[in-house]
């Protein structure tokens, strides 16, 4: 058959049928495939109203009537068949093969292919595609509403609770019916007995008689006998006025014998003014049906109990949460689960938690102690003296001198010339008492793999694990180059200042020496973070010695072109020696790089 450019499918299609039938018809070279699959016409539908234009040249239809497959090629469906062979002996009979729909696990359709009694194969269709993307959301729903309970008390003076959803009034439970009569009240004490009052003769400085009314002991007025007044003047062409009438104050008794004054003025009785006696003690009033008591009581789980007398109790629900009773006063409802207020505030407890009565974000889904840690870049770091920083460029130092703990933000480098194995080192500022004078080392051996013509670099014991735990180790002709940009190798002066920063040269190595790694008891004290390792050194032979028992560090101060000096830090010294003998050049030391 010719050459194909075909999708697999229809290359996996191809070499099964052509297994199949008798007849073989000769399909012309395709270029292009639309359609990774093949699909299938269902009985009882005609293959000529199939489209198969230059839209389509290429797919593949399978005919269910006839278990046949055809592509659609220069405007009509081809029977993918086998052509004649050319003449010579008879070939054997080839098995008939069939295809009979199938679906996979993932409900992927296709065609499993059988010739004779064996499945050769299987022609799976296209893979489905990818989801659709969310919808957008939806509003959330309200919130329900919390529900409170006040006591209130109607005009017939019966007690019962208030309930309030919100700031809606949903009715009112009254208490229990009337309860039994309650003993008797205790008398009640007499009323005050009333004043007598008296009537005594009086004159006043005219001559004039009358009666003084005392009831009790205040007198409360005079009551003065009239005497026929002097007749008036002539009124203006009109009848002389009446003559006024005199009052007289005359003692009587009534039926009971209560004695009084009656009063007449003129003809006229105006009243009797009696004298008072002390009444009667009132009687007592009437028994008082008992008040039904009522106790409520807050269960603790959301609920309230209110008991009213002998009849059952009513239990009122605070609020609910997916069917949970809770206390809005003490608890909140978020996505079907109850949580405790924050200092009375609420939060999303899928984004942010409670601490100490405040509301701060998780990191990364994660809670944590912000008296003590933070976030950063989803990951939870302790704080440096209660200060934050970024853990993608600085560290926390802490380091202790005496015993004092003291803690720093330090820089971090990164090295990144070698894009194989980027280089993240710990630096480290060390100034002097007044803080007038600071240098910044690196607090880690260099580990850059510096290797041009001479100037080569090693891992200790060439065990390229001991280059991750103490840094490269260099010849002085790559120790004066391998310094990132900004760094440098440090002279002898710059390492004599280092020495005077922490002390002195003869106290320098326990206080720069790391306080781990070294053999016996030659750890040092690392008052400053520097961390001096170890290390070892690389003979000029190829010899690795010390590690374990001393370091050597490059400086870029040259004794001769043979020669150059050397800083060497001893298991058992607290001192730092500077050595410009016994090692050349060609050894390889350790380096630390000292920011320009």
């Amino acid at each position: 058959m010719k050459k194909f450019l075909l999708s697999t499918t229809f290359v996996a299609t191809f070499a099964l049928l052509a297994a199949c039938g008798d007849d073989v018809t000769e399909v012309t070279e395709v270029n292009e495939i639309h359609q990774d699959g093949i699909a299938m016409l269902d009985a009882g539908l005609e293959l000529s109203k199939q489209k198969c234009d230059s839209a389509n040249v290429g797919e593949m239809l399978y005919v269910m009537d006839s278990a046949m497959v055809f592509m659609c090629d220069g405007g009509i469906w081809v029977s993918l068949k086998g052509t004649d062979g050319e003449n010579g002996s008879d070939g054997e009979n080839g098995e008939s093969c069939t295809a009979k729909p199938v679906k996979n696990e993932a409900g992927v359709d296709g065609l499993e292919v059988t010739c004779g009694k064996t499945v050769v194969g299987t022609i799976w269709n296209g893979e489905k595609g990818e989801p659709g993307a969310d919808g957008e959301d939806g509003d959330d729903g309200n919130d329900g509403e919390s529900c409170t309970a006040e006591p209130v008390k109607n005009s017939a003076g019966l007690e019962g609770l208030e309930v309030t959803c919100g700031k809606t009034v949903v009715g009112t439970i009254w208490n229990g019916e009337k309860g039994e009569p309650g003993a008797d009240g205790e008398d009640g004490d007499d009323g005050n007995d009333g004043e007598s009052c008296t009537a005594e003769p009086v004159k006043n400085s005219a001559g004039l008689e009358g009666l003084e009314v005392t009831c009790g002991k205040t007198v409360v007025g005079t009551i003065w006998n009239g005497e026929k007044g002097e007749p008036g003047a002539d009124g203006e062409d009109g009848d002389n006025g009446n003559d006024g009438e005199s009052c007289t104050a005359e003692p009587v008794n009534n039926e009971a014998g209560l004695e009084g004054l009656e009063v007449t003025c003129g003809k006229t009785v105006v009243g009797t003014i009696w004298n008072g006696e002390k009444g009667e003690p009132g009687k007592d009033g009437e028994d008082g049906d008992d008040g039904v008591g009522c106790s409520v009581k807050d269960e603790g789980d959301g609920t309230v109990t209110v008991t009213c007398g002998d009849a059952d109790p009513v239990i009122l629900i605070k609020a609910v949460c997916d069917m949970e009773p809770y206390d809005p006063a003490k608890s909140f409802c978020s996505g079907g689960e109850v949580y405790e207020l924050c200092d009375g505030k609420t939060y999303d407890p899928t984004k942010s938690f409670c601490s100490e009565g405040e509301v701060y974000e998780l990191c990364d889904g994660k809670t944590y102690d912000p008296a003590k840690s933070f976030c950063s870049g989803g990951e939870v770091y302790e704080l440096c003296d209660e200060k934050t920083y970024d853990p993608k460029e600085q560290y926390c130092l802490k380091v202790t001198r005496g015993e004092t703990d003291i803690y720093s933000v330090e820089a971090l480098l990164t090295d990144a010339r070698d894009e194989q194995h980027i280089q993240v080192y710990k630096t480290v500022k060390i100034c002097n008492d007044d803080k007038s004078s600071c240098q910044t080392w690196m607090a880690q051996n260099l580990n850059y793999n510096y290797n041009e013509g001479t100037a080569k670099s090693y891992c200790y014991g060439d065990v390229p694990g001991n280059c991750d735990t103490y840094g490269r180790m260099y010849v002085w002709e790559a120790a004066v180059n391998a310094c990132p940009k900004d760094w440098h190798l440090p002279s002898t002066a710059e390492w004599n200042t280092l020495f005077t920063y922490v002390g002195k040269r003869e106290v320098a190595g326990s206080k720069l020496k790391s306080k781990y790694g070294w053999n016996g008891s030659g750890n040092g004290e690392d008052s400053y973070g520097f961390a001096v390792l170890p290390a070892g050194f690389r003979n000029r032979s190829g010899k690795y010695e010390n590690a374990g028992n001393d370091a050597s560090f490059w400086s870029s101060t040259e004794d001769n072109s043979d020669y150059a000096y050397y800083e060497y830090f001893r298991l058992d010294s607290s001192s730092v020696f500077e050595v410009n003998y016994y090692n050349t050049k060609y050894s390889a030391f350790s380096v630390r790089c000292l920011r320009d």
